[in-house]
């Protein structure tokens, strides 16, 4: 009876194995499945999972929303050739303490000639042939969607452009500041997580009184904070806008 218990635990964890590593991949592969010659490698680029000594195996699980199993079944992917341009990588990372299979999701751009080592948070950038020289790291950008690397250009790019958009709306609060001290103006002002929304009612020399009227979360403009009331305050026009 023991014996037998034990075969059905080993047959159990095989199973799961299976389900989560499969068996190995034969030669190089492309996202649909087709073989590859070394001539054609050159024309990709290849994205593969991190390998560490002593480390618990990681496996492919879909590429671009196609699961691996349709082309490479019961197979124990840990490397894919993808043309060039954007992808979506999943991967297979272990078990959680519910035995529920964890994965972590990837999407990035890719070039021809490049290895894309998938790391949990980033991922490392090498040529093809030479994984033992990091070119750079793709990254998520900070308030962006956390499943989504760049490359440091495609970043800086995005930070250029962020400041030009700050430095674009601090020039229109001062073009607007004239209209905030007018009576009857509707004004929003952002403070942390809640933008406020009133009404000027009276002018002083460098203040306004404002009706704060609303607040909202700026994430979600249909949501209060917690004990907001309208309320009657003295402010500098230059801590408002115009709302939009």
């Amino acid at each position: 009876m023991r014996s037998l218990k034990f075969l059905r635990v080993v047959g159990l964890f095989m199973l799961g194995a299976i389900a989560l590593f499969g068996c190995a991949a034969k030669g190089p592969i492309d996202q649909s499945g087709n073989a590859l010659n070394e001539n054609q490698l050159g024309s990709y680029g290849v994205a593969e999972v991190e390998i560490r000594k002593g480390s618990r195996a990681q496996s492919l699980s879909t590429i671009d929303g196609t699961s691996v199993q349709q082309f490479c079944n019961m197979c124990f992917l840990q490397e894919i050739n993808l043309k060039p341009g954007p992808h979506t990588v999943v991967m297979n990372i272990g078990f959680d303490q519910a035995h529920q299979l964890i994965r972590e999701t990837f999407s990035f751009p890719v070039e021809a000639g490049y290895r894309y080592t998938l790391i949990h948070g980033h991922i490392l950038a090498t040529k093809r042939d030479d994984p033992a020289q990091v070119l750079y790291t793709l990254v998520p950008i900070a308030g962006r969607d956390s499943d989504t690397y760049y490359p440091p250009a495609m970043i800086a790019q995005h930070n250029e452009t962020v400041q030009m958009q700050r430095a674009e709306a601090q020039e229109q609060r001062v073009r607007n500041r004239p209209l905030v001290r007018k009576i009857g103006a509707h004004i929003c002002k952002e403070q942390g997580a809640v933008v406020y929304a009133g009404y000027v009612e009276q002018i002083a020399e460098d203040k306004v009184q404002i009706r704060v009227a609303s607040a909202a979360m700026k994430q979600n403009r249909l949501v209060s904070p917690v004990g907001f009331q309208p309320n009657i305050i003295w402010d500098s026009p230059s801590n408002w806008d115009l709302c939009e």
